[in-house]
């Protein structure tokens, strides 16, 4: 019981953007909204200060109301590779938040990290890097403004990332106008087309 959508088993590698290894099936499921309390997102965000100037990272335990997702528990993460680009949850602090998911009888809801430079959008590496399909993705950004937002990632029959779709977000602390923006999309071809990995750089190789 660790996803939405996923088998009890292949839980031991969710840190590198999602991972390298199919943990989550059935796409079609799809998610339309994830609920947070207000002690949830703080402990988020505070962590996530913490992790400045690097990516942050962290999971969020759920339960699952038909398209709805409702947060129970923030787990916080290292960073093994000490980016502002990009993230890897140490493997420890993976294995230890699963245990304490399964023990509750929830299911790993959400993937966390943050954009210390820039908006809480999906950057063209953090579709590169991710391999799993079926995962809620929250991203808080810390410039301009802090700002939480939440999406759910479109992959094509490869199994690549090719679009991010923006889903509802609500909690009292941060973004009430989140439902606002169920229709923002980001395709990974505007990447490409712009040249540059969506943290503001250069594209790389």
């Amino acid at each position: 019981m660790y996803g939405p959508m996923t088998t009890s088993r292949q839980v031991l590698q969710l840190v590198r953007g999602t991972a390298s290894i199919p943990l989550f099936r059935g796409q079609d499921r799809v998610i339309s909204k994830l609920t947070c309390d207000d002690d949830i997102v703080m402990s988020m965000l505070e962590h996530l200060r913490r992790a400045l100037p690097g990516e942050g990272v962290g999971l969020l335990s759920a339960v699952r109301f038909c398209g709805e997702l409702i947060a129970g528990r923030f787990y916080e993460g290292r960073n093994i590779e000490s980016s502002r680009t990009r993230y890897t949850m140490h493997p420890a602090d993976v294995s230890a938040a699963l245990a304490d998911i399964e023990r509750r009888g929830e299911v790993v809801g959400a993937v966390v990290h943050s954009h210390p430079r820039t908006p809480p959008v999906p950057s063209r590496i953090d579709l590169k890097d991710a391999t799993i399909p079926g995962i809620v993705h929250v991203i808080a950004g810390f410039q301009p403004t802090v700002s939480v937002r939440a999406w759910w990632l479109d992959f094509d029959r490869q199994g690549i990332a090719v679009a991010a779709r923006e889903l509802e977000f609500t909690s009292g602390v941060i973004n009430g106008e989140a439902g606002e923006r169920e229709s923002f999309t980001v395709v990974r071809g505007d990447f490409e087309q712009r040249g540059d990995d969506g943290h503001g750089g250069r594209e790389f190789a």
